[in-house]
């Protein structure tokens, strides 16, 4: 597996997207919209912004906005469709709390796919690799939907969007999960990533992973999305994790300084 040093700019948005997370329930205990508006999309960009740049260290400038830039476009009109014709993901609406808008769309949200689809792609490489295509492709689509057990029955209940006809998943219409899979695997298999950044890529899956079963447990009260999104999301998590171990035992020994400030 290929490794690499963990640059300064990877370094430095890790920070700025641990201390937006920080922010997010002190701006919902302001109780003022503006304030939660702002944090919300303070956590996007910084975790857009980090997945980019540990893209960045690995494919360099020129492919990683590439790809960053087909991801965008094809969320934003996928989510610019599915307003005007409520498929694939049912009948919904954004209201103005996340800021400026595209179509309907705020332009934070494409931001949002970007965010956490590239995980979704280290830890389908991970665990099938990028040669099985259609096997990566499936992978990527199902642990970057289960992202959507957290997200969405969140952002609902902090009014950044609403379901026409609520129902299935506290609310979420089961239809909007299988448009979610059905426009990430899509948008997997245009962009064709290949060489992937695991390791960084896996630990920003499980951090989420991490932060959103205490977060909707603990600081926002939602348990059901809270034990979904931990059995969801943690079973990619374990997998990977599985996965890993199996390789190490695989490899032959070296000597420790050589991953020393590396990521694998």
């Amino acid at each position: 597996m290929k490794t690499m040093a963990l640059d300064r700019l990877s370094c430095r948005l890790a920070v700025l997207w641990a201390l937006a997370l920080i922010s997010l329930p002190v701006a919902d205990r302001l109780s003022a919209a503006t304030a939660l508006s702002c944090s919300v999309t303070l956590c996007v960009l910084t975790h857009a912004g980090l997945v980019v740049a540990v893209l960045r260290a690995a494919w360099g400038w020129r492919s990683t906005l590439a790809a960053a830039g087909a991801v965008y476009v094809i969320a934003w009109a996928a989510e610019t469709v599915g307003l005007s014709t409520d498929f694939p993901f049912g009948s919904y609406s954004y209201t103005h709390g996340l800021g400026a808008q595209v179509g309907g769309v705020p332009v934070v949200i494409p931001a949002s796919w970007l965010m956490m689809l590239v995980p979704a792609w280290g830890v389908a490489a991970r665990l099938v690799g990028t040669e099985r295509r259609l096997a990566f492709v499936a992978v990527s689509a199902a642990a970057f939907t289960a992202c959507d057990l957290f997200l969405d029955p969140k952002m609902v209940a902090w009014n950044f969007w609403t379901w026409h006809s609520p129902a299935g998943y506290f609310g979420i219409p089961w239809t909007n999960f299988a448009g979610w899979f059905a426009v990430a695997a899509f948008i997997t298999a245009v962009v064709r990533p290949r060489n992937l950044p695991q390791r960084p890529l896996v630990i920003i899956y499980i951090v989420v992973w991490a932060v959103g079963s205490v977060s909707l447990s603990l600081v926002w009260h939602l348990p059901g999305p809270a034990l979904f999104g931990f059995t969801g999301m943690g079973a990619f998590v374990l997998l990977s994790r599985h996965r890993a171990t199996e390789d190490r035992a695989t490899q032959p020994s070296v000597t420790p300084a050589l991953y020393t400030n590396t990521w694998a």
